[in-house]
């Protein structure tokens, strides 16, 4: 394997990595544009290893995804839908509770709630929904919506970003928003990052201030 990793260019990053020590931003750029996801998976789970040992693990979770319907309809989601589409939908509060109750035999630890830049959803809707998912399984971990959505919900509230995620109840259900190291694998794998920062500069102001909190 170390000879596919020099034969793809990063042998010098294999090197570093072989010997603890932390890569530049450069090293960072040049992973990024790599096409050999091969190579850089085994470089990360080097790291991986040496932190964890050749362990992994898992939360049982439950997705719920409130509404397709999206105005930014990013050209690599197969997700999103125009308002008028034969595919679009969204739920209710009522719909989301019973989601969550339909599962309540089950040891979910965690509820993941995502949606599009819906634009005719109310501010009061985001808030209920979160209400609504407490109250049927009060003891569940909430990690919902992106820093896309995040912009979005403050748009809504007129409010900033910071006083939005301060917002009860927000603040006592939301996880951080700073994206896992998986996360940023997975985007990197479709080649999204970029496009998901650009768009209305969410991903930064977002990321930012949950990483000060």
């Amino acid at each position: 394997m170390d000879y596919l990793i020099k034969n793809a260019g990063l042998g010098d990053i294999l090197e570093k990595v072989q010997d603890g020590e932390r890569l530049s931003f450069a090293d960072g750029i040049r992973l990024f544009e790599s096409p050999d996801l091969l190579a850089i998976g085994y470089l990360a789970n080097m790291v991986r290893e040496r932190k964890n040992g050749n362990n992994a693990y898992f939360i049982y979770n439950q997705h719920i995804n409130y509404s397709n319907i999206c105005t930014n309809l990013c050209k690599f989601c197969a997700f999103g839908k125009d308002s008028d589409s034969d595919l679009a939908y969204e739920m209710s509060v009522e719909d989301v509770r019973v989601k969550v109750r339909e599962r309540l035999s089950e040891p979910i630890t965690e509820i993941h709630m995502v949606g599009g830049i819906h634009p005719d959803l109310p501010y009061s809707y985001y808030l209920e929904a979160l209400r609504g998912i407490k109250e049927v399984r009060p003891d569940v971990h909430i990690q919902a919506f992106t820093c896309v959505e995040i912009q979005h919900l403050a748009d809504l509230s007129g409010q900033s970003v910071g006083d939005t995620l301060e917002e009860p109840p927000y603040s006592s259900v939301i996880r951080r928003t700073r994206p896992s190291t998986r996360t940023i694998a997975a985007m990197v794998a479709v080649g999204v990052v970029a496009v998901v920062a650009v768009v209305r500069f969410s991903w930064p102001t977002v990321s930012r201030f949950v990483e000060n909190r």
